[in-house]
């Protein structure tokens, strides 16, 4: 069974790369023969390109068309009556259907992203709340669930360290820059919720992130809120940074899954995540206090209510994460999407007996 993985440019999440190259898959660019992923072309030549390359892509070597994502590639290969016996799937493991059920694009796109959703023969979901999200789009499609997972040898390293549990120091691990990716990280909630904390914590933002935007952010949310927060950028050292750290605040407006919310558990830092963040299913086995409303309010006094529990309930929770996420390790979840990915081949077999 051969199979072709259509991803965007530069190249697919690294982890996705590995789950297409579980399958043995081919990798294709989504704009292999008119390039525009990744140099904000003019729409007529984003069109054209969906064109081509859907009439050009070598359907004849396929069994199965898998995409990172949702895109229009595949919609227009089975408009163009160019997919008989194949198959199309999707890997859904970022922002598209929370933006979906929030209305977050134009009219006219959402009724195009749902066509090509529709579109797809089976969608494979990273983790519990978009498969959930999912079935709320499309009730009766043919729907299959994967998790993420650690790397082993950085799983090693981090179960190894032990955080600063009785510190007040929080951390946010994500990368922006700026804009949408912001609104999706929950940075505003992030910084209005410190902003009510007294001066005795500190935040620590990892990741990459416009300077100026951070900066507009914190004038607006945390003005008063001076060097105690601090933006050290992408490290390689970033254990240093986890051995300092009390907790993890994820405040995630649709984020998919979040592997650096599993690193931080994985390290010992206690994690609280929002209720759209899909790390929340590892989180809710900690305990369901440790998730939150997008309510900067509601952030505030889950922290505070964290640092007054007694040293030893603290110490618990860190344990607890460890021993959590010891078990999700990238191979195993590799070989979970691969068992998933055949039974979900085998389904839509069924289906068309």
């Amino acid at each position: 069974m051969k199979v072709a993985f259509i991803h965007g440019r530069p190249g697919p999440h690294p982890f996705h790369r590995k789950l297409a190259a579980s399958v043995n898959a081919d990798f294709y660019f989504v704009d292999e023969k008119l390039r525009w992923h990744d140099n904000n072309a003019f729409f007529l030549k984003r069109y054209l390109s969906w064109i081509i390359n859907a009439l050009c892509f070598p359907l004849f070597r396929y069994d199965i068309i898998l995409s990172e994502g949702v895109h229009f590639t595949p919609a227009l290969m089975k408009l163009f009556k160019r997919l008989s016996k194949t198959k199309t799937l999707a890997i859904l493991d970022n922002e598209f259907l929370y933006f979906m059920k929030k209305g977050r694009y134009s009219s006219t796109t959402e009724r195009l992203n749902k066509i090509v959703l529709n579109s797809y023969d089976g969608l494979i979901c990273s983790g519990e709340m978009e498969t959930i999200l999912a079935r709320e789009l499309l009730p009766h499609a043919s729907i299959t669930t994967f998790f993420n997972g650690i790397e082993e040898e950085r799983l090693k390293i981090l179960l190894s360290l032990q955080p600063a549990i009785d510190s007040k120091n929080l951390i946010f691990i994500g990368n922006g820059p700026s804009g949408w990716r912001g609104w999706y990280k929950g940075i505003d909630l992030l910084f209005q919720a410190f902003e009510q904390l007294d001066n005795t914590y500190t935040l620590t933002i990892v990741g990459s992130w416009d300077f100026d935007f951070l900066k507009s952010i914190k004038m607006q949310y945390a003005p008063v809120s001076g060097d105690r927060i601090k933006h050290v950028g992408q490290v390689k050292d970033i254990e240093t940074y986890l051995e300092k750290a009390a907790l993890c605040i994820h405040p995630g407006r649709g984020e998919a899954y979040g592997i650096s919310i599993l690193e931080c558990m994985a390290a010992g830092v206690v994690s609280m995540v929002s209720e759209w963040t899909g790390a929340k299913e590892v989180v809710n086995k900690v305990s369901k206090d440790f998730i939150f409303p997008l309510s900067a309010t509601a952030i505030t006094k889950k922290i505070e209510a964290f640092f007054l529990l007694p040293p030893d309930s603290k110490k618990q929770y860190s344990t607890k994460c460890k021993e959590l996420t010891s078990a999700l390790s990238e191979s195993a979840a590799i070989a979970n999407f691969k068992e998933k990915f055949y039974t979900l081949l085998n389904q839509l077999k069924d289906e068309n007996k």
